[in-house]
């Protein structure tokens, strides 16, 4: 009956969406620009074209995938835009009637759309092509038919507006417009700058501490958009280039205003949704209503497919069907035969965490149909409807466990508490609390009396506890000496299992002496009685002695024995736990040292998962091996390897467990075959209505902020009022994107680094990529293409070469590519026009040395997809040999691009080569952040404490590699995250100055959080940095240099880098003042009198 409501209902929708052609007074209209009678927008990720005094809009684009920032020509007959016709942001040009689509660029990065050079010919738009770092875009212009992009002489320049003549640009390089954090004021936040083409100079015209940005350039005025009002929104302000005054031009209060763009009479802007046009003359500000004739495709409910959304996974008990929850559905699929069920059918509504009642009656998940997450109750076989077994439960709940005997439900909070429920009842008892993270490990006793799991002492070690739930005591097992997790208990009550952290087995680096202890962990039992004996005791076989039997009873004495046995056997299934000395009882088990975890019992079995840390002897297939230790043999054996994760049944003979994005039910047992016992997913699909689901993700962002938030009070914002200001534009969503917008803008008001919001169910284009040479290419006439320059690296690069440089390839710089696999090259549009989709491909180039192809020699190459870190790596190798050239050799180079692994590893790589110059400069500039970079402190403030020497030998130092000499750090805007915390460790470590510009300023750090309902991701910034002294720090400011030093665009373009500059000049100094000292082998001692006299 469900699938025929359903099914009508799905009928019912598509005809009402069919019939609502027509939005009146659309919403969301967004990145709009304006001619002299037109004005085009971006709405349901397309772009269209209005009257400027309001009515119907027209369509101009329908592909696949976003347009975006849409541009009219000078005389309003073209409109340029960004858009994904191929997978990738590429420029593009059509009618303002919607004809002649025309592709512009061709490179595989990011080209967006600035605006039109004046001349009405030529396109500006912004790009990170030839870029050392992926952190900031260059400006080039484009002829609108295509051809050869010439870059701008400035170094870094974001978006920018030319004066009428085009000798002059308003510009700022700094840009925070797609960042989601508003009233900013740390080290990225963007002033603005005019560029005089004919004397190649800079000023900056704006100082404000907060944001400036979107410079539109009109006669004597430069219009942008800035904070710097009362409340702090973006409204639009000028700035009088005759005597530097400024005027608040618009004047919103309860939303910010978003991309503005000028037209010959007009700015037209985007607020709360609705489109205003601001006019130059009467400095008048008018609405514009746009009715949109849409047939809102991206919002008509259709079949979806969820098996790739799944969260969650469970195994009924006896392992015939697996429980998912997908996409906000449940679903129950069989192992083999049978239907598969979705059991809850609900768009708006998000359930997670089913677990399925060892009794098989019943299936607990939570809910968020109430408006907050309560556990309800739903028949296996989905033949009655849900009930909801609590009704008060708040913040977010996850990962219910029911008890055995399947009278209670077990589940955490993500605020570190546990808790259960009883199912008669429903009442709720918090078990406990861990202050300092969560609890995610905890299991039931077999007679569901107990509740075990592991919390963090005040010594932060990981302890073992059992919670009673008759007496609600809470006893520590074991002592927080070892760190230890994962309890469970075996089948039959007598032992608790555990992961303890005691294998002290060290890896060493071949680079620098230092260790590690990856395999750490080895699994404990504890006998929970004095008296049980340990489980490594050898079998003893024995023949058993009989007794003789007796003479049989009378019926009534047999019946009151029995009622007497069921009594004494109920009792003696409960558990029973000696304390006193349960400190000291447990005993290793006989397997090696690890990386355990995942731990379950079934009757004389253990199961748990086994990884080899990453990196370390090899790692293991693509996941981690399932083992199953025999409580009677002694021994553990592989069950099945590349596992991700698994769950085991209750019966204890069946296994769920996923690998690759795949789900297999097999037997509990060893030798199991990689593949056999698949589950098919095929029907884990469902109608989707995206309206109410995405009503449901607004919310459940709005309460992921609410209730992970570092701050309870949420920075004092009225965050019942943020709901309100922003639910009102839910109504007029047309697409995806347009949701993550208004999300954004939400998160936006906490004021706070690191909200993010992104992904989903969005619409997306095939991305066809373009193979690359590793050099800078242009057209030369129709079938040519020239080598400018190939991009060359360090000559220990070998990793990252351009293709032109590997050996066997002669091919110079100047010569051209007349054929690509001896088909003509199309270089008429684009240098890269015919190298789509050769990205990783090996090919044939004809070489010559001319542009008329005569005398082409064919080579052989494999085309790059990307040339980022291949132009990174030449821009360090630059730096590298400037230092070394102005301190004579002495002065090492270390550029770390962020502080992840990435990042780390460059750290490591360039640091291990230098270590032993007198003096290293480490660069940080533009660095995305990472991990918390305190390690790598450790690393550069490793002074030398002594010297070694043998016979015959240079002295050696100690610590093997380390480094005594003075070190300075590079900072600028750019740096944030872990790139604000490396500077400011690196002062407060005292290993040398910083030297540069204030960075970004975001130590609100995030750890994760559930995915959103359709795929997407938000962050809630969860833990917050604060100093020695108890004061808050960095978070919206940012960390001083100790020298201040600007590198303006067009000096760095030249090759001038003042920052650099200055910290060689501080290194200089340093080896000047302060000379080092090498090592000085002593007299050798004379000993001839000792004991002698």
């Amino acid at each position: 009956m469900k699938k025929t409501v359903l099914f009508l209902l799905l009928i019912g929708c598509a005809f009402a969406y069919a019939q609502q052609t027509t939005t009146p007074d659309a919403l969301m209209l967004r990145f709009p620009d304006v001619s002299e009678n037109e004005i085009t927008f971006v709405y349901a990720e397309d772009i269209w074209t209005a009257p400027k005094s309001g009515g119907l809009a027209r369509r101009i684009s329908s592909n696949t995938g976003m347009e975006a920032f849409p541009k009219f020509s000078p005389d309003g007959k073209t409109i340029a835009f960004m858009g994904k016709y191929d997978g990738n942001n590429d420029i593009y040009t059509i009618s303002n009637e919607g004809a002649g689509l025309q592709r512009v660029t061709y490179h595989p990065g990011t080209d967006m759309v600035i605006d039109w050079n004046p001349n009405g010919e030529d396109i500006l738009f912004s790009s990170r092509r030839m870029s050392p770092s992926r952190r900031f875009s260059q400006f080039f212009t484009i002829s609108s038919k295509g051809g050869n992009a010439e870059r701008l002489p400035l170094f870094f320049i974001e978006l920018g507006s030319f004066n009428e003549d085009g000798s002059k640009l308003a510009y700022q390089y700094l840009n925070r417009q797609f960042r989601t954090w508003k009233r900013y004021q740390g080290g990225t936040a963007s002033n603005l700058y005019i560029y005089d083409f004919k004397e190649g100079k800079s000023t900056q015209i704006t100082t404000y501490e907060g944001t400036d940005a979107l410079p539109m350039w009109k006669e004597d005025r430069i219009y942008f958009l800035s904070d710097r009002g009362e409340n702090h929104k973006l409204n639009i302000w000028s700035y009088l280039i005759s005597d530097g005054s400024f005027r608040q031009e618009t004047r919103f209060k309860e939303y910010d205003v978003k991309w503005p763009s000028m037209g010959p009479d007009d700015i037209v802007m985007e607020n709360g949704g609705k489109l205003y046009l601001y006019n130059f003359d009467t400095r008048q500000l008018t609405q514009v209503e746009i009715s949109v004739p849409s047939e809102h495709i991206q919002t008509r409910p259709s079949m979806k497919e969820m098996s790739k959304n799944i969260n969650s996974y469970e195994i009924s008990p006896n392992g015939k069907r697996a429980l998912f929850d997908a996409r906000g559905d449940i679903f129950t699929v069989p192992a083999e035969d049978g239907i598969t069920l979705n059991l809850t059918y609900s768009s708006g509504v998000a359930e997670h965490s089913p677990h399925w009642s060892p009794d098989g009656k019943y299936i607990a998940y939570l809910s968020d149909k109430s408006g907050e997450y309560q556990i309800m109750l739903q028949k296996s076989d989905g033949s009655e409807e849900a009930r909801p077994l609590t009704k008060n439960l708040k913040g977010y709940n996850t990962f219910l466990r029911w008890s055995p005997d399947s009278e209670k439900i077990a589940f955490r909070n993500y605020d570190g508490s546990v808790h259960y429920v009883k199912i008669e009842s429903g009442q709720v008892t918090e078990v406990d609390r861990n202050r300092y993270g969560r609890i995610t490990d905890f299991s039931w006793s077999p007679d569901s009396k107990w509740l075990t799991y592991s919390k963090t002492s005040d010594d932060m070690q990981g302890v073992v506890v059992l919670y009673n739930l008759d007496n609600k005591s809470v006893t520590s097992v074991t002592p927080a000496y070892y760190s230890s997790r994962s309890p469970v208990f075996d089948q039959e009550g007598k032992y608790l299992f555990y992961v303890q952290d005691r294998s002290f087995t060290p890896v060493y680096s071949p680079y620098d002496n230092t260790w590690a202890y990856a395999n750490a962990s080895m699994i404990m039992a504890l006998p929970l009685e004095k008296s049980t004996p340990s489980i490594l005791l050898q079998e003893n076989d024995m023949e058993e002695i009989k007794e003789d039997e007796k003479t049989e009873e009378n019926s009534d004495t047999k019946d009151k024995k029995k009622g007497k046995d069921d009594k004494e056997e109920k009792e003696d299934n409960d558990i029973k736990i000696d304390f006193d000395g349960i400190l000291t009882r447990s005993e290793i088990l006989p397997m090696e040292g690890g990386r355990y975890g995942g731990m379950s019992t079934a009757k004389g079995k253990l199961f748990y998962i086994s990884a080899k840390l990453r990196g370390v002897g090899g790692g293991s297939r693509s996941g981690s091996d399932l083992m199953v230790f025999d409580l009677k043999k002694k021994e553990s054996k592989e069950v099945i390897g590349g596992v991700r994760g698994y769950e085991l049944s209750s019966s204890g003979d069946k296994i769920l467990y996923s690998s690759n994005g795949d789900y297999f039910i097999i037997d509990a047992s060893p030798g199991q075959k990689p593949g056999d016992g698949k589950v098919n997913l095929t029907d884990v699909k469902s109608v989707v209505d995206p309206k109410e689901e995405w009503n449901q993700i607004f919310y459940e962002a709005w309460r992921y902020q609410r209730d992970f938030f570092y701050d309870k009070n949420m920075h004092r914002v009225d965050w019942d009022a943020m709901k309100k200001r922003y639910e009102k534009l839910l109504p007029y969503c047309s697409s995806r994107s347009d949701l993550n917008y208004i999300i954004g803008e939400m998160i936006g008001e906490l004021n706070v680094g690191h909200a993010y919001v992104g992904g989903g169910d969005l619409e997306r284009s095939k991305y066809i990529g373009v193979g690359m040479l590793g050099a800078d290419i242009s057209s030369e006439g129709d079938h040519a293409v020239r080598i400018d320059r190939i991009i060359e690296t360090a000559p220990w690069d070998v990793d990252e070469r351009s293709p032109l440089k590997e050996p066997g390839v002669d091919v110079a710089e100047g010569s051209y590519i007349v054929a690509i696999n001896h088909i003509p090259v199309e270089s008429s549009v684009s240098p890269y026009a015919s190298f789509q989709g050769l990205n990783g491909k090996t090919v044939i180039l004809s070489v010559a040395s001319d542009a008329n192809g005569k005398d082409a020699n064919d080579v052989q190459v494999t085309l790059l997809s990307s040339e980022s870190a291949l132009r990174n790596r030449a821009w360090i190798e630059q730096n590298r040999r400037y230092v070394e050239e102005k301190t004579n050799g002495r002065c090492g180079y270390i550029y770390v691009p962020n502080t992840g692994i990435n990042g780390q590893n460059e750290l490591f790589r360039m640091y291990q080569a230098q270590f032993a110059k007198d003096a290293l400069i480490v660069d940080e500039r533009w660095n995305s952040g990472g991990q918390i970079p305190d390690r790598f402190i450790e690393l550069l403030n490793r002074p030398i404490t002594s010297y070694f020497v043998s016979r015959d030998f240079e002295p050696f130092r100690v610590p093997f590699v380390g480094n005594s000499g003075p070190k300075v750090m590079l900072a600028n805007e750019w740096a944030g995250s872990g790139g604000d915390a490396f500077p400011y460790y690196f002062k407060h470590s005292k290993v040398g100055p910083v030297v540069g510009k204030r960075t970004w300023g975001g130590l609100v750090g995030i750890s994760g959080l559930p995915p959103l309902l359709d795929g997407g991701f938000l962050s809630s910034p969860n833990f917050a940095f604060f100093n020695l002294d108890g004061d808050w720090e960095v978070e919206g400011y940012g960390v001083d240099p100790d020298y201040e030093v600007d590198n303006m665009p067009e000096d760095v373009y030249k090759g001038v880098d003042n920052q650099l500059d200055k910290a060689i000049e501080l290194i200089n100094q340093s080896l000047e003042n302060n000379p080092p000292v090498g090592p000085k082998i002593p007299a050798y001692p004379d000993k001839t009198g000792i004991g002698n006299e």
